[in-house]
């Protein structure tokens, strides 16, 4: 769908656009595709998470590129949250 132009930052259920479950699968390719076609990776969810909280939160951190698609975007700058339980 966003090869034909739809918007890969359209907003579904809770607030999630498609980088969200990309980033909770670890799927680069998917990552890829969609940043290429300008997805924001700063967007936020209905909970406030970012594609990379995401990823982080479903333990994805061990996927190195993956999480590097996120955070090394030109023009984009990333502030992590951590969180204490």
């Amino acid at each position: 769908a966003v090869a034909g132009g739809a918007d890969p930052d359209t907003k579904h259920s809770g607030g999630r656009v498609a980088l969200h479950w990309a980033a909770g699968f670890g799927d680069e390719e998917a990552g890829r595709t969609l940043l290429d076609a300008n997805a924001d990776p700063g967007i936020q969810n209905d909970a406030g998470e970012t594609p990379l909280d995401v990823a982080i939160r479903c333990g994805k951190s061990q996927h190195g590129p993956f999480l590097q698609l996120l955070t090394l975007r030109p023009g984009h700058c990333f502030f992590l949250r951590v969180s204490r339980q």
